[in-house]
C-alpha cells in the first residue's frame, strides 16, 4: 500500500501541476526575462521607454513568482495532505510513504516513468497550413 501512496504523490503532483499550467508559466518566466533583456539592449529605445518596458516585465514576473510559488505549494501539499489523512484513518503510514518517496529506487522509477509519460500528455498543437 505504501507504493500506491507513493505513486499517488507523484501522479497527484503532476496532475495538479498540469491543471495549474505551472510548466507553461515557468516558460513564460524565461520568455519574459529574455524580452526584458532584449528591451534593455535595444538601442532604438530611449531610457524612458526601456524603463517602462522593463517595469512591465518586472510586474508580470512578480505575479508569476507568486502564482508559481502558490501553485507548487498546492501541487505538493494536496497529495501530501491526502496521504496524511489516509495515515490518520489507518490506511497507510505517512512516514513509510515519505521514506519510500525519498528512496533512490523510487525516485529513479518515478523519473523514468514520468519522462516516458511526458510525450503521452503533451498537448498537440495544430499544424500551421
Amino acid at each position: 500500500m505504501t507504493w500506491v501512496a507513493g505513486l499517488f504523490l507523484v501522479v497527484g503532483f503532476l496532475a495538479i501541476a498540469r491543471l495549474l499550467r505551472l510548466v507553461a508559466r515557468a516558460d513564460e518566466v524565461l520568455a519574459r526575462s529574455r524580452a526584458a533583456l532584449g528591451d534593455m539592449r535595444d538601442p532604438a529605445l530611449s531610457d524612458l521607454e526601456k524603463e517602462q518596458r522593463v517595469q512591465g516585465h518586472a510586474s508580470r514576473l512578480m505575479l508569476l513568482f507568486v502564482v508559481l510559488t502558490l501553485g507548487l505549494a498546492l501541487a505538493l501539499g494536496v497529495p501530501l495532505g491526502i496521504v496524511w489523512l489516509a495515515d490518520r484513518v489507518g490506511v497507510v503510514s505517512f512516514d513509510a510513504t515519505l521514506d519510500l518517496a525519498l528512496s533512490w529506487p523510487f525516485l529513479l522509477i518515478a523519473c523514468v516513468v514520468t519522462a516516458a509519460a511526458i510525450p503521452l500528455f503533451k498537448r498537440r498543437r495544430p499544424t500551421e497550413a
